[in-house]
């Protein structure tokens, strides 16, 4: 999760996605770095639905 104002963490996260399997990425509209800090409900929000993803087997089942 990063903020699309947060320039120099762009590039590597979507680094990050296209090379890790079941890798998932959330840009966040209007935020820097500190996301958690900047939006701590949608963090929260999306952190949980991540959480109980994993929790119920449900991450990483998505295909194109």
């Amino acid at each position: 999760m990063t903020g699309d104002q947060d320039e120099p963490c762009i590039e590597p996260a979507l680094f990050m996605r296209q090379h890790i399997a079941n890798a998932g990425l959330v840009i966040v509209p209007m935020t820097g770095h500190t996301v958690n800090i900047e939006e701590p409900a949608l963090f929260n929000a999306i952190a949980g639905e991540f959480l109980t993803a994993v929790e119920n087997g449900r991450w990483g089942t998505w295909e194109a």
